[in-house]
């Protein structure tokens, strides 16, 4: 499972901060910090579940990914949910498109 961020009117950011991520992480939970200029962007974990990764290239001088290819590379975290066919509360392709 790919936590997307639409960033599509968004301007480039400063910098991302990741909580430490251990174990299991509750749905709502804070993953991670996107900050620009004048604001932040707080990332919530979509479902119960594991982090098991973090795309290396927001740690990089190439995350801008996560703005200009979104849908692509521009993914956040990999998770592993808890209830892997639980999708109450999850966004369908056509709701996300909108």
């Amino acid at each position: 499972m790919f936590v997307v961020l639409s960033c599509q009117d968004l301007r480039k950011f400063i910098r991302l901060e990741f909580r430490e991520i251990s174990g299991m992480t509750k749905q709502g939970e804070v993953i991670c910090s996107i900050h620009f200029d004048d604001y932040q962007i707080q990332v919530h974990m979509p479902v119960d579940g594991k982090i098991i990764s973090i795309n290396d290239l927001l740690r990089t001088k190439e995350k801008d990914v996560l703005l200009q290819q979104p849908e692509n590379n521009g993914w956040i975290v990999l998770v592993v949910p808890s209830r892997m066919y639980d999708k109450a509360g999850l966004l369908s392709l056509e709701n996300y498109k909108k």
